[in-house]
């Protein structure tokens, strides 16, 4: 046996050798064992080809984690017009040890051992400690008849599956089958809705993640005809993929961590560029404001009632027609002027385009017009341009497959830049039309000179639609960032466009659905994802609002939009306690901007989620996996919402580690269940020791005034750990930190029993951020610190005993710099009870008996804490023990809801009064009220 030194490590000379004289590779090629250069990829990945009867299979190796096997079982292989891969970050194995003979291929990485046996070609994978990956015993099958294509392998008994992006139920897919075939349900489904089990939805994206043991592994099926996904529901043992045409081209990750195989995927995929920092805000919409004077009311409500809010959004409504890259001249007769006093007062405007085309021959409609012209159509089988039906009527679709074609839509888009409109929304992409049948599978597209049909394109429409919106913006505005949202997409959609999860309902079965979806989204490499708050298809209450509300404002994208015809649904429209609690949110989501920029930053840097399940996190934590109603946003909050109705607490899975409670202070070691109080309007939050948590104060819109204090919040872990944290910034508007003007500073804590270091620095990259004071706040020090320094040097400090946080403040620099804070950090601050003392002045004429206050930390019981009444029984008094930072909303009664408080003038019911249970300098609070009338009592 002949020995060979290869990529660094000894290895089995093959029959082929990397580079073969032309002689060696006509035999190799004879023996059916040949290697052949790998498609646009790096210089060291290798590839090999075996026959295996009826197909040949092709293994190209593109790192130590990363194979492609692709299944060649025709006469040509499925082209790779390159709308969808980017190879070129892939420069072959560390180390690639190779067995070659006729009964089998063997190929060993610093990773993974990969074997093809036997004249079926059975793949087996296999981890460097023997672990079986992936086993499939040869089960590729090709129908010639019909094109379908199938592989299969065998599940393990523990083994959990997650991904394949927008869908409905459980995170955990496996036991069901589901499609991709990128759908609007309302004319999919056969319920006609969008109901809680419908699939398939808007985005198409073959990729599943596989965690077993703590073990992740990933499987890409590249192919964008139907396809489907059997996880275990035809047999509890097998996993299966497939798809009804094309080639079966599979890739294969390896972790081991969850987070290691989604960044090889996005590297595989692609990953989003930074977007806009205004488009991090908070945004309104519905179908539709207009007239333009309606759009302007609903801007100046925001701004009068002190609601941030960064974002307005256009329906269809402000078109001519319901034709694309025009205006109403009626309601919208100067659209240029409208945009430029948006800006003025700090809102961007979003306006939608739909793919269908209005047929409109002789009506100097230049799309139109442009379009047929320039062949710019899909057309139908007899070549003629195929004709649909959508929001115009009879409608044409451009044909996104044609370079040319995206070249006139980006023209067209560039008009709307022009105008001043920043984003662009694309709907109705799936393609969707209105005739019974859809877009039939044999219309024709160009495919880049590679003829294609609507079959292999129908997955891939939105994309390239995306692709071509994305482009125009930057041809006009090249170092300014687009800003395209999209309803459907495919794998790599997060390159062109942020996602939403379409026509939610308003109902509370929806809103449970949206945390496990946008999470499948972010793990499928998609990171800018969000749903409609309050749902779109229907009015939904004050109390589910303002969930979906609280919900919104920990989503990447963040925005309330709401069908025709349904009521208003901005967040004054339901009540001062919602518009309370939306100001509240919203003031959260802006001061945690600095903290959320830097997550984005991460996720176009290596594809991290920003909404990340707690498995994600804890791969090795059985408790994690079944908590699909919770997740981190970012690296270190973890959120848990309310998703049901008349909840007042709820459980929280805390998993390995100490958090913080946001609100209260106190510190809680998992992993652990712990009852949360949880009233409208405070879901729980927790922060995960050993984080720093960037932070600014509030604003009523990004650019609003420049930033006068940064602050980092410092959540130290116990002694003996450490943890590591970042600040990301830049302009937050242009292409500069592609050209390196962006600042990243690294923050480091590490805590002994003495008291934690914080190490800063130093900064990276050739921006300078506007001159700004540091301040931090170093949280959950039971005691005051007994002293700090700052490289060495004695630092002055503050120490709030109401709030546990010690604070120092510094000179904004780019240079490393080590702060010592010292405290027993042995001791963790534990939870408290803040004494709220209640007193009332009650309506004249009360009716004699007790005074009552019904609470939200009493389970809203209407005689839940009986009042002392005054001798004269014009007041009343008493003390609620409550958690500190927990929000409490109340309202006094006579002990039950017929008696309860209400307006005195009206007698209509009165909002829920509310208080924060502040610790304050001794853990009491003193709250004083006037009840002015009775329900029971008025006329």
């Amino acid at each position: 046996m002949r020995t060979a030194m290869l990529l660094g490590l000894p290895v089995l000379a093959c029959a082929s050798p990397p580079v073969s004289p032309p002689d060696a590779a006509i035999a190799d090629a004879a023996a059916g064992r040949d290697q052949i250069p790998p498609d646009a990829a790096g210089p060291g990945v290798q590839s090999f080809e075996r026959p295996c009867g009826s197909f040949r299979l092709r293994i190209t190796v593109l790192d130590d984690a990363v194979v492609r096997f692709h299944y060649l079982h025709r006469s040509e292989e499925q082209p790779e017009r390159g709308w969808f891969l980017d190879l070129s970050g892939f420069s072959g194995p560390s180390a690639l040890a190779i067995d070659d003979t006729p009964a089998r291929l063997h190929l060993t990485t610093a990773a993974l051992a990969v074997e093809v046996a036997g004249p079926a070609c059975a793949v087996t994978i296999q981890d460097r400690q023997s672990n079986v990956l992936w086993d499939d015993g040869g089960a590729f099958t090709a129908d010639q008849a019909s094109g379908a294509v199938q592989i299969s392998r065998a599940l393990r008994p523990g083994e959990r599956l997650y991904g394949l992006g927008e869908k409905t139920g459980a995170s955990d897919r496996r036991g069901r089958r589901l499609t991709l075939w990128s759908s609007d349900p309302v004319w999919t489904d056969p319920r006609g809705r969008y109901a809680p089990d419908t699939d398939p939805l808007y985005q198409s994206h073959p990729f599943l993640l596989s965690l077993d043991g703590g073990r992740a592994t990933g499987s890409f099926l590249f192919n964008t005809f139907r396809s489907f996904f059997d996880l275990g529901a035809t047999a509890s043992d097998r996993l299966s993929l497939g798809a009804e045409g094309g080639d079966l081209d599979h890739f294969f990750f390896f972790g081991p961590a969850p987070v290691d195989v989604i960044e090889r995927y996005t590297r595989v995929t692609g990953r989003l560029p930074l977007p806009p920092l205004w488009t991090l805000g908070y945004h309104q919409s519905r179908w539709s404001y207009a007239p333009a004077s309606r759009l302007e009311d609903v801007a100046n409500q925001f701004r009068q009632r002190g609601l941030p809010c960064d974002g307005l959004w256009l329906d269809i409504d402000y078109m001519r027609g319901f034709r694309s890259f025009t205006w109403d001249p009626t309601g919208f007769p100067d659209p240029a002027a409208l945009v430029a006093r948006l800006e003025a007062a700090g809102f961007k405007l979003t306006a939608i385009i739909d793919p269908g085309i209005k047929r409109d021959p002789g009506a100097g409609y230049a799309v139109y017009d442009d379009g047929v012209s320039g062949h710019h159509f899909a057309r139908a089988a007899d070549g003629t341009p195929f004709v649909g039906t959508v929001w115009p009527g009879d409608a044409l679709f451009p044909d996104f497959t044609r370079a040319a074609t995206r070249g006139f839509w980006g023209a067209h888009v560039a008009g709307l830049a022009d105008i001043g409109v920043r984003g662009l929304w694309i709907d109705m992409n799936e393609p969707t039309s209105w005739t019974p049948t859809g877009i039939p599978l044999d219309v024709r597209f160009d495919g880049d000179g590679l003829a294609a049909t609507h079959a292999e394109v129908h997955n891939a429409y939105a994309l390239l639609m995306a692709r071509a919106t994305y482009e125009g913006a930057l041809a006009r505005w090249p170092d300014r960032r687009p800003f395209v949202l999209t309803r459907a997409g495919f794998a790599g959609i997060q390159r062109w466009a942020a996602v939403w999860t379409g026509d939610v309902e308003s109902t509370w079965e929806h809103l449970a659905l949206v945390p496990a979806m946008l999470a499948g989204l972010g793990v499928s490499g998609v990171p800018f994802v969000g749903s409609d708050v309050g749902g779109f298809s229907g009015g939904p209450s004050r109390e589910l609002f303002g969930r979906w509300f609280e919900l919104g404002a920990f989503s990447p994208f963040f925005r309330t939009h709401v069908a025709t015809g349904t009521p208003a649904q901005e967040p004054w429209a339901f009540g001062a306690e919602v518009e309370a609690l939306a100001q509240r949110a919203l003031a959260l989501r802006y001061r945690l901007l600095p903290y959320l920029y830097t997550a984005f930053e991460e996720a176009a840097r290596l594809g991290t989620p920003i909404l990340r399940p707690l498995w994600l996190a804890h791969p090795s934590d059985d408790g994690a996996a079944g908590h699909d109603d919770e997740f981190f946003f970012g690296p270190a909050l973890l959120f848990a919402p309310v998703l049901t109705p008349q909840v007042t607490t709820r459980p929280v899975y805390l998993p390995p580690g100490v958090f913080y409670d946001f609100y209260g202070g106190a510190a809680v070691v998992g992993p652990t269940t712990i009852q949360a109080s949880a009233p409208l309007g405070r879901s729980p939050l927790y922060v995960r020791a050993g984080s720093v948590v960037p932070m600014q104060d509030p604003l009523h819109y990004v650019g609003e005034m420049p930033l006068a204090t940064l602050y980092l919040d410092v959540f130290p872990g116990p002694p003996g750990t450490a943890g590591a944290s970042a600040l990301y910034e830049d302009d937050g508007a242009t292409l500069g930190y592609q050209r390196g003007l962006f600042a990243r500073t690294p923050i480091a804590l590490t805590t002994d029993p003495a008291g934690v270091t914080i190490d800063l620095g130093p900064r990276a990259g050739a921006f300078v951020p506007p001159p700004r004071a540091i301040e931090l706040r170093i949280h959950g020090l039971a005691e005051s610190p007994t002293g700090a320094t700052v490289d060495g040097a004695a630092a002055d400090l503050s120490y709030d005993p109401g709030t546990r946080t010690a604070r120092l403040r510094l000179a904004d620099g780019a240079a490393a710099r080590r702060l010592v804070v010292r405290y027993d950090a042995a001791t963790l601050p534990a939870a408290r009870t803040v004494q709220v003392s209640l007193q009332v002045a009650l309506p004249p004429a009360t009716p004699p008996g007790p005074i009552y206050v019904a609470t939200s930390a009493r389970a809203w019981d209407p005689a839940g804490l009986a009042l002392t009444r005054s001798p004269d029984g014009t007041r009343a008094s008493g003390q609620l023990a409550v958690p500190e930072g927990a929000l409490v909303l109340y309202k006094y009664t006579r002990g039950t809801w017929p008696t309860v408080e209400v307006d005195g003038g009206s007698c209509g019911e009165l909002p829920n009064r509310q208080l924060e249970a502040v610790w304050g300098e001794s853990g009491s609070l003193a709250r004083s009220d006037t009840a002015t009338a009775w329900r029971d009592r008025c006329p």
